[in-house]
């Protein structure tokens, strides 16, 4: 299985939003970067949402 360029651009950036950035990290780049975070935001939105709700339970399981 061959990933693409996209897929890896999509890893990365919710790998960075939702588990490694700090908040005031996240808030740094939204207004340095203001367009390109609105727009992976809304373009992996049901992806970061998945990924929050995975950590909320695995939080509550251990």
């Amino acid at each position: 299985m061959i990933i693409t360029d996209e897929e890896i651009e999509k890893r990365n950036f919710i790998s960075w939003y939702c588990y490694y950035a700090k908040p005031h990290e996240i808030e740094t780049a939204m207004k340095t970067h203001r367009e390109q975070m609105e727009r992976y935001i809304k373009k992996y939105y049901p992806d970061i949402i998945r990924v929050r709700k995975i950590n909320r339970l695995r939080e509550k399981i251990l």
